[in-house]
């Protein structure tokens, strides 16, 4: 379930389109008896990688109650002139 702790290994990386399976919902306590991402996490600064990259989510696929499959864009830093995402 590397999802959750290898976002920063590529996140820098510029790719244009982005589709992730994630699987649990880790949680700021720590999830140690589930079996995705154990360690604790806050998962609105997971979503805010993103956007401070300047990805935009553009579709959730709901593929179970436990995963989802996410597709980000990464738009130019002119598209985001004057957008402060809401925290």
């Amino acid at each position: 379930f590397k999802e959750w702790s290898s976002i920063d290994d590529w996140i820098h990386l510029g790719i244009r389109q982005i589709l992730i399976e994630t699987h649990g919902v880790p949680s700021p306590r720590g999830t140690p008896n589930q079996r995705w991402y154990k360690k604790p996490m806050d998962v609105s600064e997971y979503y805010n990688k993103f956007s401070n990259r300047g990805y935009a989510l553009y579709s959730k696929d709901i593929v179970n109650e436990l995963v989802l499959e996410l597709s980000f864009i990464k738009f130019d830093d002119d598209f985001w002139k004057g957008y402060t995402p809401k925290e």
